[in-house]
C-alpha cells in the first residue's frame, strides 16, 4: 500500500469535538498521505454516491499514482471519526 490515512495537522493535539468541516463543501473529509508525501483530502459528499461495495481510484495530486481504495475503506474512516466525536 503507497498510501496511508492520517490524522489532520491541524487538530493534532486536541480533545474530540463534533465540528462541521470548513473547507470548501461543507462536509466532512479523511486526509490520505502518499509515499511520495502529499496529503490530499477526499469529501464524504464525494464519495456518498459510490457503491459501498466498489473499489475507489484516486491519483495523487503530488506524484500521480493512482491508488485503490478497497470496498468500506472510507465508510469505515468515516464511521471511526463519528465514533471519536470529530464529526456528527
Amino acid at each position: 500500500m503507497s498510501y496511508e490515512l492520517v490524522e489532520n495537522p491541524a487538530y493534532a493535539g486536541r480533545t474530540p469535538t463534533p465540528q462541521k468541516a470548513v473547507c470548501h463543501d461543507g462536509s466532512p473529509f479523511v486526509s490520505v498521505k502518499c509515499a511520495c508525501g502529499y496529503v490530499q483530502h477526499l469529501h464524504e459528499t464525494q464519495l456518498a454516491a459510490i457503491p459501498e461495495d466498489a473499489e475507489v481510484g484516486s491519483p495523487c495530486k503530488g506524484c500521480g499514482e493512482l491508488h485503490v481504495y478497497p470496498p468500506g475503506f472510507f465508510e469505515y474512516a468515516f464511521q471511526q471519526m463519528r465514533l471519536a466525536g470529530w464529526i456528527e
